[in-house]
């Protein structure tokens, strides 16, 4: 005969069970109305719905103000003397009131954007949602990146490049939770203490360029490209155990299982795939609608290899690029004069539909540095492929390869921002274009 739980068990169960679902925004209003019955029926549930709040709000950053809860929660728990018992269970009576309405409120309010998605690749797939370039991501966001490769843009100014496969937890906009996977990021001065958890490992950012590694089950490794990080082991319960910092060019092997925090060598394939991402997301600051970041190098770009469906390919090209001597060219916008010295990065546009496609892709790229030309034009195209194309790339040798009357492309008034809505006439469905930027060097 099985063993049937108590009711207060079996009811303390059912209220985490809804207060779990409504922390991952899964709630329904059915599950919302027996939270309130449960609540009302035994006050001693209050508690449990006050600690997830609390918990919400410190995500959504309002730890530098009191919650209405936690004063509630105080008085209820001071012993009352004998002269104020009754205005004591009158007050109780009414912060009840509010403890059911706010968790109303607080459950269904929506959650606060802490950044964006800036970068994806052409095959990018997450899981249960649809996500693209522009698209807002909000405190408490729970995101499975299935396939491909993302950039995510935080307010705080902290950019998280994700492989997949890979599962974070957006805190906020200084803290996000790696459950599994690989990801590398990048820390201004203005972000100082921007945090990445896993199971095992707390990792502070102390002014960086850092890379977390939980593709193995049993450990976290973390490895740091520029400046430092404070690197934590974490028990069971969350608690520090152990703590070491750590410089550029150093990695760190952190394990739960075995109480481990200690060094370890860096790998090639971690810097090889800090390599990868950081050429496409450390110049490019936003994409918009149909153009996809391509994270994967192709090397020939002649007709019908490199398709893109549905999307604007951007690859990034040679960057830091110093010029030995003057480069004049025509660009959209007039005639450019570069001198020698300057140092460019150069990204292609790249546009090759599969026949039978019968409406073009557009979108925009915005990037950090400024954009001091667009060469459209085939011969020059083929003119500046060696200066700033990648080596050992294929080029088509079809003129109409580049740009032609019915493509549009626009530098923007801020001269970050280009936009590109290739047309698609005839047999012709390849365009490609090639945009300078001013790398950050000659920003300084």
């Amino acid at each position: 005969m099985t063993e049937q739980s108590p009711p207060l068990e079996r009811a303390e169960n059912e209220v985490r069970r809804i207060l779990d679902a409504a922390m991952n925004g899964t709630a329904s209003q059915s599950q919302l109305n027996r939270l309130h019955e449960l609540i009302a029926a035994d006050g001693g549930f209050s508690f449990d719905a006050v600690n997830y709040i609390d918990a919400g709000t410190e995500l959504r950053q309002s730890v530098n103000h009191r919650e209405p809860l936690s004063y509630f929660v105080d008085q209820a728990r001071k012993k009352p003397s004998r002269v104020t018992r009754f205005a004591s269970v009158a007050a109780a009576v009414v912060g009840m009131a509010m403890c059911l309405a706010m968790v109303a409120i607080w459950f269904q309010a929506p959650a606060v954007p802490v950044g964006r998605i800036s970068l994806a690749s052409p095959d990018v797939q997450w899981k249960d949602v649809s996500l693209n370039p522009g698209d807002l991501i909000r405190q408490g966001d729970i995101l499975h990146l299935e396939q491909g490769m993302a950039t995510l843009e935080l307010n705080s100014g902290a950019t998280v490049d994700l492989i997949a496969p890979a599962s974070v937890t957006i805190r906020h906009d200084m803290h996000v939770t790696l459950w599994d996977g690989l990801l590398s990021s990048r820390v201004p001065e203005r972000a100082h203490g921007f945090t990445v958890r896993t199971v095992d490992a707390e990792v502070v950012d102390l002014g960086t360029e850092f890379v977390v590694d939980r593709t193995r089950d049993t450990e976290t490794n973390v490895i740091v490209k520029s400046g430092r990080v404070e690197t934590r082991l974490l028990d069971v319960a969350g608690n520090i155990v152990e703590a070491i910092d750590l410089t550029a060019g150093r990695a760190v092997r952190v394990s739960l299982g075995e109480g481990l925090l200690a060094e370890t060598e860096v790998l090639a394939e971690w810097n090889e795939l800090w390599h990868k991402t950081t050429r496409v997301s450390a110049g490019v600051q936003q994409i918009r609608g149909d153009v996809r970041a391509d994270y994967a190098q192709p090397l020939i770009l002649t007709e019908g290899i490199h398709e893109t469906r549905g999307h604007v390919l951007l690859i990034p090209e040679k960057l830091r690029c110093e010029l030995n001597q003057e480069l004049v060219l025509n660009s959209p916008t007039g005639k450019v004069r570069l001198k020698s010295g300057t140092q460019i990065d150069s990204y292609l546009i790249h546009y090759d539909a599969p026949f039978g496609t019968d409406q073009a892709a557009k979108g925009s790229v915005s990037f950090h540095g400024k954009v001091v030309a667009i060469i459209s034009d085939y011969e020059q195209l083929r003119q500046t492929d060696e200066l700033f194309g990648l080596d050992s790339t294929e080029w088509s040798v079809d003129p109409h390869s580049a740009l032609e009357a019915e493509d549009v492309i626009k530098l923007e008034a801020d001269q970050h921002t280009v936009k590109i809505h290739p047309g698609i006439t005839g047999d012709n469905f390849l365009d490609q274009c090639r945009v300078l930027v001013l790398s950050d060097e000659n920003l300084n």
